[in-house]
């Protein structure tokens, strides 16, 4: 049992611990080496319905722009992602899976059905929409306009 700490602390430590979780779940059951982040990134490209950018994974994610990069350039090398140049704007690249990167998303998906089966049993329907429910409230206590924490209001 969790001793009385603060909500945040409580938080913090699961989700560190559904994050190691994912790493070593994914490492022992994905033929290949991809990341959660790297898997997520694989999701959302491939449901897309229009043209992605980095900006739209960078918003999807809610991680900085140096870290969606560095994501984005991994994926590059390992063959998941192509990047498009726009005809006219050699900035401005589109985000596209390559085949290896449609299969891999497949894998992806499979294995965190897996997970979420892991993550949920031994929960009530009740339990698991209470604990959506105060998650999101969490979620929404804590998200904050990046610009505001780091350089204050303008």
């Amino acid at each position: 049992m969790i001793e009385n700490k603060p909500l945040g602390a409580q938080i913090h430590m699961t989700a560190n611990c559904i994050d190691n979780f994912i790493s070593v779940f994914l490492a022992k059951n994905l033929p290949s080496n991809i990341t959660a982040m790297e898997g997520m990134t694989l999701k959302f490209i491939y449901h897309a319905k229009r043209v992605v950018y980095a900006k739209d994974i960078m918003q999807f994610t809610k991680l900085s722009k140096a870290t969606t990069s560095q994501t984005l350039t991994s994926m590059v090398k390992k063959g998941l992602i192509e990047m498009q140049e726009k005809e006219g704007d050699k900035r401005s690249k589109s985000i596209v899976l390559t085949p290896l990167g449609e299969k891999e998303f497949h894998a992806f998906s499979e294995s965190f059905k897996k997970i979420n089966e892991i993550c949920e049993f031994d929960f009530t329907s009740e339990e698991k929409e209470q604990l959506s429910k105060l998650l999101e409230k969490f979620r929404n206590n804590v998200t904050i306009d990046r610009n505001e924490v780091c350089y204050g209001k303008e």
